[in-house]
């Protein structure tokens, strides 16, 4: 079964989302605008523009997580070198 609803799903939680969540909530959202522009038909313009809007937010939330991640990431990666560093030289 496929999984749907991510930001639903990630709401009730207090942890902050892994790389694969956000992810996963990106390939929703793309999924979602491709099915609409393929098959969608838009009966309401203003609807449709308020929810093209809310996923250009959900992206960029997104693109602005993963980059926190990443530097993240890059920091634990310079602190665990650093320690390894240390601990040779010893």
């Amino acid at each position: 079964m496929e999984k749907t609803a991510i930001i639903l799903q990630n709401e009730e939680e207090k942890t902050l989302p892994s790389r694969e969540s956000v992810l996963l909530c990106l390939e929703e959202c793309r999924r979602d605008l491709k099915n609409k522009l393929d098959h969608g038909r838009f009966k309401s313009p203003a609807l449709e523009r308020e929810r093209n809007a809310k996923a250009k937010i959900l992206i960029s939330c997104c693109q602005v997580m993963a980059a926190i991640m990443k530097d993240a990431d890059l920091d634990d990666l310079k602190r665990r070198l650093d320690d390894l560093e240390r601990s040779g030289s010893r």
